[in-house]
């Protein structure tokens, strides 16, 4: 069952570099993280996620233990909608050249991301412009 929030601010992403006064700076667009990073984990799970799960409407608490997918649609209106532990979600990509199930796709073969799938989820077209 999917839950719409709203944010104060839209939310890009963790800054990789710092600057002082504005200017250019290194955003993390994706990125993994174990136990093993210390702090740089800890930041991430009670940064953003934190942030939608605290936003989520629920008569019961929602622990981060207690998700195990999580998608977050963040519209330009500052509306998501989040689906929680609604299956297994993958990505659709348009690539160069042929690919076999299993493949490792490079990143430079990526023509375009098209959108996440799932077969528990419908998304909105207009989600994605």
């Amino acid at each position: 069952m999917p839950f719409e929030i709203t944010f104060d601010k839209i939310p890009a992403d963790y800054a990789e570099s710092a600057v002082k006064g504005g200017g250019e700076v290194l955003v993390s667009l994706s990125g993994f993280y174990s136990s093993e990073d210390g702090d740089a984990l800890i930041t991430r799970l009670e940064g953003l996620p934190q942030q939608i799960i605290s936003r989520i409407p629920s008569k019961f608490p929602i622990l981060p233990s207690m998700v195990h997918y999580m998608l977050a649609i963040i519209r330009k209106d500052k509306s998501a909608t989040v689906y929680l532990n609604e299956g297994n979600i993958v990505g659709q990509v348009r690539v160069k050249g042929g690919v076999k199930k299993g493949e490792l796709i490079s990143a430079d073969r990526v023509l375009a991301a098209c959108r996440p799938w799932s077969p528990n989820l419908v998304l909105a077209l207009d989600s994605f412009f």
